[in-house]
């Protein structure tokens, strides 16, 4: 019943932004895909008898992706030069670190724990700069109604909580533990994060 919500919202997001596409900034165009990416690759992982090395090796691929994507999402959303130029720091951290796990690892073997140790609090700092412009702007809407409010709630969110239950999962993983508990969180937090996507991308194609 949980994946079949989660698999739900993820659908429901892209539907949403399939329809509001031409209207959508750039950075929400880029959200629609990368709902789409995540839905492809959620299905696939969880219908498809993958063997043990593909599925680590689509996460590894799904985490690179998906951290690069947000990360250059809310740059995008940035408007402040400080913030920017900060946001660009950012990515380039993010794009070395990523280059050297790509280097180091064997990405069909192992879980992304070091990618999403080291890429997660980089996103996490980026999402804080979009906060701070927000609440430093001069612009009357109320931050409830607009889309950048529940894009760096929701990525906030996510990459925060998700990198605590990401850690305790890649632990049991390593340890040959039960991690279903993990897995669950995990559904929850993503059904949250997920929905906060879906309505920014709302907000967005409907924005003046």
């Amino acid at each position: 019943m949980i994946s079949f919500i989660y698999h739900a919202v993820l659908i429901t997001g892209i539907l949403v932004g399939i329809f509001h596409f031409k209207k959508l900034s750039i950075a929400f165009k880029m959200l629609t895909v990368v709902l789409l990416y995540t839905t492809i690759h959620e299905i696939s992982i969880h219908n498809l008898n993958f063997s043990i090395e593909l599925n680590y090796l689509l996460y590894n691929i799904y985490a690179i992706f998906s951290c690069l994507t947000y990360l250059l999402v809310i740059r995008f959303q940035l408007q402040e030069r400080k913030f920017q130029i900060i946001s660009n720091w950012l990515i380039i951290l993010a794009v070395f670190v990523d280059v050297l796990i790509l280097l180091g690892s064997d990405l069909r073997h192992n879980f992304p724990s070091r990618i999403i140790a080291f890429t997660f609090p980089i996103v996490i700092l980026s999402s804080i700069l979009l906060f701070w412009q927000l609440l430093n702007s001069n612009i009357e809407t109320k931050l409830a109604k607009r889309s950048s409010f529940w894009l760096a709630t929701g990525i906030l969110i996510y990459h925060s909580i998700g990198y605590a239950i990401l850690g305790l999962f890649s632990y049991a993983l390593e340890l040959n533990l039960n991690y279903g508990v993990e897995a669950q969180l995990m559904f929850y937090i993503s059904i949250i994060f997920y929905s906060m996507i879906g309505y920014s991308i709302y907000l967005n194609g409907n924005r003046e």
